[in-house]
């Protein structure tokens, strides 16, 4: 039985979360931007309203008082693109840290990471469908946000309900685990599940009865011309501010949250790729050349998903090493090594499992330790090797690489320390673009003849 199997029954039983890690494991700004928004259903280029900003206390509203005019949407929105292009420019400027927008969920960074920054990129700002130039600039960094939410381990954009729920299980499905108000409610305030669970979705798209009881009503009010239309565009301003302030003000208590959680080991790493990424596309915006790919040729899509599977395992490795919680279940189902030091004499470790370990003799485990490499601390991987198992309670484990020099012996761990070795070790750095067997999809037609 898997550990998330065992918290969620506990979840349901208790009526509240508990916690699935014990670290953060993704990175959190101080600064980040929070964007929350509706779109008219069926039209994801039609946005109702966005609520955006900084600052819990300030946020800021863009809204279309016509959402199905081609024009008037897009010009409503260009005050958002402004702030957002504004945002990024400064947090770029800031010595170690690099943009991060924090969104309801998944679905709201498709629709505006990726629908929104599709769509805008491509508009023209001179001829009969211009567009104010913040426009694309801000669809080519939406674009990039799109992007690295589709690479594992980035927290380039946080889809905060997907966070919680990768942090924290409750006694629902899996799949119901995606509104914010109600993760939270889950986490924070157990006796008000069933009254989150009541509220207005968290978006992109809005809760059908509130479209058809409050913003047709208001919109309507506005296309008919009342008497006062500057009255009747507040109308909508207020409707739409209304629906969207609740997940304003949880995307800010899931942001202090994650921030007050601590940080997994590896997180800083991965946030350094993080800005390492944003700097190339920043170069490229500057100097014109910000391009994106709709369809990927078949090759390098191949090698896109291959690589997408490796940083996938690569970074769930990472995770385990980092928290005890989640290695707790390798542990449990006898494929890592939990243990107490008895002997660390020359290049043989022995162990005394904490739980039975049954692997068989030349499985190869490592175990991870920080040493000194060239004058700064990194992440060390020491490759160990099952050599037998003396009774049922001591394992012997040849060192193999890693600590097995002698100018390197005192990385290995102290006879009484605790350690855990998992059958997986660090990423693979110098793996081939291309792989050793194409897939059926590239090899050349056979010859008809």
């Amino acid at each position: 039985m898997t550990t998330e199997l065992l918290l969620a029954m506990h979840a349901n039983r208790h009526g509240r979360a508990f916690a699935s890690t014990r670290h953060r494991h993704v990175h959190v700004s101080d600064q980040p931007f929070v964007i929350v928004g509706y779109h008219l259903p069926g039209d994801p280029s039609a946005p109702i309203g966005v609520m955006y900003g900084d600052h819990p206390e300030r946020p800021r509203l863009a809204f279309s008082l016509n959402p199905t005019n081609w024009r008037t949407k897009v010009d409503s929105m260009q005050r958002f693109a402004l702030a957002l292009n504004r945002y990024i420019a400064t947090a770029s400027r800031r010595g170690n840290d690099a943009p991060q927008l924090l969104l309801a969920n998944q679905a709201a960074v498709d629709w505006l990471c990726g629908d929104i920054g599709r769509h805008w990129r491509t508009r023209e700002t001179e001829g009969p469908w211009a567009v104010p130039q913040e426009i694309p600039i801000a669809g080519a960094h939406l674009s990039y946000f799109a992007s690295a939410s589709g690479i594992p381990g980035s927290s380039a954009v946080l889809p905060l309900a997907d966070v919680l729920a990768d942090h924290w299980a409750t006694g629902r499905l899996a799949t119901l685990d995606r509104r914010l108000g109600v993760m939270l409610a889950w986490i924070r305030r157990p006796g008000d599940i069933a009254e989150a669970e009541a509220e207005l979705s968290d978006g992109p798209v809005p809760d059908a009865d509130w479209e058809k009881k409050d913003y047709l009503v208001a919109l309507r009010a506005y296309q008919h011309r009342s008497a006062d239309p500057s009255a009747a565009g507040k109308l909508i301003e207020t409707t739409v501010q209304a629906a969207l302030e609740p997940t304003w003000d949880y995307a800010w208590q899931a942001h202090k949250l994650l921030h007050d959680m601590s940080e997994a080991e590896t997180v800083p790493e991965r946030w350094e790729r993080d800005r390492a990424r944003f700097t190339h596309h920043a170069d490229r915006i500057r100097n014109g050349r910000a391009q994106f790919r709709s369809i990927l040729p078949l090759l390098d899509a191949y090698i896109h998903i291959d690589r997408v599977e490796r940083m996938n395992a690569d970074l769930a490795n990472a995770m385990a090493f980092d928290d005890e919680i989640i290695m707790a279940a390798h542990v449990a189902h006898g494929v890592a090594l939990s243990g107490v030091v008895i002997d660390n004499s020359a290049r043989i470790l022995t162990i005394r499992p904490d739980l039975p370990f049954e692997r068989a003799a030349g499985t190869n485990l490592w175990w991870r330790t920080r040493a000194m490499v060239n004058g700064h601390a990194k992440l060390v991987y020491v490759g160990l090797r099952i050599r037998s198992s003396l009774d049922d309670e001591l394992v012997e484990l040849d060192v193999v690489s890693g600590a097995a020099a002698a100018s390197v012996r005192d990385r290995l761990p102290a006879v009484g320390s605790r350690i855990v070795c998992a059958p997986f070790g660090g990423p693979e750095f110098m793996h081939k673009a291309y792989p050793k067997q194409l897939p059926w999809t590239h090899l050349p037609a056979e010859d008809p003849t």
